[in-house]
């Protein structure tokens, strides 16, 4: 038996109404029903006697279980959107999220587009900052840097996905030898690195993501921003710049952290909810 929108959005509702506002289940179930049957929005508005074809009620199913358990919507549908592209996303990296792409226009203002920059995005998870980087700067070379094989099997999905020449390196930020590992000095170093403290962590509801590129130690919160104040005085040249992310409960640590290491004209800028959550400093 087919179903009309309406008795979708009510078997919808019924699951997942402690979850999510209405506002919320509505714009999932266009992108839910584009995924499975490839009908958009503007189609199913136009279509005033649409139906879900009994063909598609399996994976329609299938998606509101998920949901239900909590499973975020972009692991189920296998893709995010991020700036101008949809990136490939699963558990094995973050999904991206608006903030970060506050930090990436951040970036974009700060050059103009066709600059030589050299450019490393560390920790780079989906690729989605690198990609974005890339994208904008068309002169730039950009390296984006992981510690896991799987996030960067990801990454090189979304170079093909986006047909942007991105060249991935594996490789940890925490080694001892990071800096060794460049041969060229950069211009420019971005990341959004580990934030949240093991205690942060278990109030929140991050049980689908890699707490890898999630969790810090609660004795060590700046530990990602130490390694990359290390990098960035030793591989940056002169005038090169650092745009970080960062947690809101610790960004003057990390502002902090900067100006006492050394960097210059170290600037804190709010997101979008007037929380402290990007900096950017200069060696």
């Amino acid at each position: 038996m087919s179903l009309d929108f309406a008795q979708i959005e009510m078997s919808m509702s019924k699951k997942l109404a402690h979850l999510y506002d209405e506002r919320e289940q509505k714009q999932m179930l266009y992108w839910m029903i584009e995924h499975i049957t490839g009908k958009k929005k503007i189609e199913l508005l136009s279509e005033k006697n649409w139906k879900l074809d009994e063909k598609y009620h399996n994976a329609f199913n299938s998606f509101i279980d998920r949901l239900a358990k909590k499973e975020p919507f972009q692991y189920i549908l296998g893709y995010a959107p991020f700036m101008e592209h949809e990136l490939k996303v699963s558990s094995d990296v973050l999904i991206p999220r608006p903030e970060t792409e506050e930090l990436v226009c951040w970036i974009n203002e700060s050059y103009g587009r066709t600059m030589p920059l050299k450019v490393v995005d560390v920790g780079t998870g989906s690729g989605c900052i690198a990609i974005a980087l890339k994208d904008h700067f068309v002169n730039a070379e950009v390296k984006a840097l992981d510690n896991s094989e799987k996030a960067l099997e990801i990454v090189k999905e979304n170079c093909i996905r986006t047909g942007l020449d991105v060249e991935i390196v594996h490789l940890d930020i925490l080694s001892e030898n990071i800096s060794d590992q460049f041969d060229e000095m950069l211009d420019l170093v971005v990341s959004n690195p580990p934030y949240i403290t093991d205690s942060e962590l278990k109030n929140l509801n991050f049980s689908y993501e890699p707490r890898s590129a999630l969790q810090v130690p609660d004795k060590e919160p700046l530990l990602f921003y130490k390694a990359l104040l290390g990098l960035s005085l030793k591989k940056l040249k002169d005038g090169g710049k650092i745009f970080v992310e960062c947690s809101e409960f610790h960004a003057l640590d990390v502002l902090s952290l900067f100006k006492r290491g050394g960097m210059r004209n170290v600037e804190l800028k709010k997101d979008m909810q007037g929380k402290n959550r990007m900096i950017r400093a200069e060696k």
